[in-house]
């Protein structure tokens, strides 16, 4: 399971990183390479181990609906380093996980609201299950 901040740096890449080597294994595949399970050109498709998902708050959603501004945030130091629509953000999410099933999405406010043992700290990641 990788899961990412929707307000991370890097949230754009992630958002696409599986689409865009299912994109590149097709494309293999069309040229002729072994592409399937067992075969040997299927190792150079990376991204194809693991569960994507992209943690968002109610704050985010809430963005979303309003059409706002979204800071993606250093995380050193906590400044913004760019400036997008959460609307836009999540239409790439939207698009990706329709292209090739994720990212998933993990509800941050919700899960630790719901936390049976918030004594133990916040829940900031689960298993793919997401249980």
């Amino acid at each position: 399971m990788v899961i990412l901040d929707a307000d991370h740096p890097d949230i754009e890449q992630f958002i696409w990183c599986k689409a865009i080597e299912e994109r590149k294994a097709r494309v293999l595949k069309d040229a002729g390479f072994e592409m399937d399970m067992d075969g040997v050109d299927v190792f150079s498709v990376q991204y194809q181990n693991a569960n994507n998902s992209v943690r968002v708050t109610d704050e985010f959603m809430h963005q979303v609906l309003e059409d706002g501004d979204w800071h993606l945030t250093a995380r050193s130091g906590g400044h913004a380093m760019k400036t997008v629509k959460a609307r836009d953000l999540f239409r790439q999410i939207a698009h990706s996980a329709w292209e090739c099933a994720d990212p998933g999405l993990q509800f941050d406010t919700t899960i630790n609201e719901w936390h049976t043992a918030p004594s133990a700290g916040r829940i900031n990641a689960s298993n793919p299950c997401s249980e």
